[in-house]
């Protein structure tokens, strides 16, 4: 083989070998993205845990609450049906004389 021949293979050679190296400088970017992708994968599952938490308490304490007007809403009626029970019983005995009165009033004006 001619040396001219020798040169173009070292060449093309070197060129492969070049065109290798810039390969494997992209395998090393393309494997730093990926880990700081996990990485970020990894924060979103603890922010989101952390959230889950947050709003699970948030939930338990609105149930809570929930629960404190429902009994304080129960108690509120039967005070206010305590209340009423009398009124209601004094209101029908008024009734009763209204009514007595006005048949009593009937009465003397058919006379």
């Amino acid at each position: 083989m001619s040396e001219a021949m020798f040169e173009l293979i070292l060449n093309e050679l070197k060129e492969i070998n070049t065109v290798q190296h810039e390969m494997r400088v992209q395998q090393q970017e393309v494997r730093a993205e990926l880990q700081e992708m996990r990485a970020e994968r990894q924060q979103m599952r603890a922010e989101h845990r952390t959230d889950y938490g947050e709003l699970k308490q948030a939930l338990f304490e609105t149930l809570e609450t929930v629960k404190r007007i429902e009994a304080a809403q129960q108690a509120f009626e039967q005070a206010t049906a305590k209340q009423i029970i009398p009124l209601e019983s004094g209101l029908e005995l008024l009734n009763r004389r209204q009514f007595k009165l006005e048949v009593e009033m009937d009465i003397l004006k058919s006379r």
